[in-house]
């Protein structure tokens, strides 16, 4: 599928939605059309706002978005999705759907879409800032049409991120943990230093700047080393990183996280 005849739409302007159609218009600002609808009128707004550039229109309805669009971004709110396939699965037209829903499986989506092509991704908000990560359920076929659909769908995530293929919906359902919902566990990690620092009289800002470009560069450092290795490098013999560390597993560092990944799995595998 060629970018330049792409209809793109989305249905649902929130947080992940907006983020990656920022990221992908942020390439395609010229060469694909772009379609949108929300039920919150702010959300819709704040969108026409960020394709101010691009050829975009608002629409009314999802209804309208399965007329018009080729391919289409599903980023509504796990509760509303069921309604909205039931609405629209006795339409003939049949566009690509691109899911970014948590916890929905490419098999259920299928069956509730009436047979709908789509490729279901789990993505990140990273992604606003071109380094989003997106997990997709891996179910190509030796179909041309599939190989086609997965080819466009990877062509317009890798506008803001990587690709990554899982082989399943459990896989997908821990992708969540480690991808999907870890910027927030990420920055929980940076806030806490950050407290810590300016407790051991920092100034706010300056904990900050400290905390978030070494965790930048420790990102960085993780492309070309593994994690044992880099702790071994900052860590000395009875220095401070090693009394850091126990002091961490003492607290429980390596549990907490373990219930953290266990509790967002649990999670997603819970919604559908």
């Amino acid at each position: 599928m060629k970018t330049t005849h792409i209809k793109l739409g989305l249905l649902g302007c929130g947080k992940m939605g907006t983020a990656l159609v920022k990221g992908i218009s942020s390439v395609h600002n010229k060469d694909i059309e772009y379609y949108y609808f929300d039920v919150i009128e702010t959300s819709m707004n704040a969108m026409a706002e960020l394709l101010s550039d691009c050829v975009a229109k608002a629409v009314d309805s999802a209804e309208l978005l399965w007329q018009f669009c080729d391919i289409i971004i599903l980023a509504v709110k796990p509760k509303d999705i069921t309604s909205v396939l039931i609405s629209t699965s006795h339409l003939p037209q049949k566009p690509l759907l691109i899911s970014l829903i948590v916890g929905l499986s490419h098999d259920k989506l299928t069956r509730l879409s009436n047979n709908t092509r789509c490729v279901c991704v789990m993505p990140n908000t990273p992604a606003l800032v071109g380094e989003g990560v997106f997990a997709i359920e891996d179910k190509r076929s030796t179909s041309a049409e599939s190989k086609l659909d997965y080819e466009a769908a990877e062509k317009l995530l890798n506008t803001c991120g990587r690709c990554y293929y899982l082989e399943t919906q459990e896989q997908m359902n821990a992708a969540v943990a480690l991808s999907g919902s870890s910027p927030a566990f990420f920055a929980v990690i940076v806030e806490a230093l950050v407290d810590a620092g300016v407790a051991e009289g920092l100034p706010r800002d300056l904990a900050l700047a400290l905390a978030r470009d070494t965790m930048r560069g420790t990102a960085k450092l993780l492309q070309i080393n593994s994690p044992m290795k880099i702790k071994a490098d900052v860590m000395s013999p009875a220095g401070t990183t090693a009394a850091g560390i126990i002091a961490l597993e003492r607290a429980g560092l390596v549990k907490a996280v373990l219930e953290y990944t266990l509790a967002v799995t649990e999670k997603s595998r819970s919604i559908f």
